[in-house]
């Protein structure tokens, strides 16, 4: 078993496996929040301290994180910090009327999205 810290790394997630993932809920981010979370990106990469533990700095750890820079309540409850669907669900529970939830199949969701809006003058989004 994994007992000590290991190199990591944030990994952008191919296509097939978002399509074989689960879209639960959604929130809506001010620019500020947003350039929060892409900046804890940064700091858990490569550029950062990219290490991995399985019980102090999983990728539950990292979306506890993320939600709390998003400006959503995090109950880190030591039970599901290595059960990342429980957490998932404890996000929505404690933020209900907060986050949009969704509950489907990633695939299904992002095609009944349709195409992003951006503002007029607007910055295209990176990639």
């Amino acid at each position: 078993m994994l007992t000590g810290s290991v190199g990591g790394r944030i990994d952008r997630p191919k296509p097939s496996y978002i399509d074989r993932s689960n879209a639960h809920f959604s929130v809506v981010l001010t620019d500020a929040q947003y350039a929060a979370v892409r900046s804890l990106i940064d700091e858990w990469g490569e550029a950062g301290d990219s290490h991995y533990n399985l019980n102090r700095r999983n990728c539950v750890h990292f979306v506890a994180e993320a939600a709390r820079r998003s400006g959503l309540t995090v109950v880190e409850d030591r039970k599901l910090m290595k059960k990342p669907r429980s957490f998932t669900q404890s996000l929505e529970r404690a933020n209900a009327g907060r986050v949009t939830v969704i509950e489907l199949p990633a695939k299904a969701y992002f095609a009944s999205l349709g195409p992003p809006v951006v503002a007029v003058g607007a910055a295209p989004l990176p990639h």
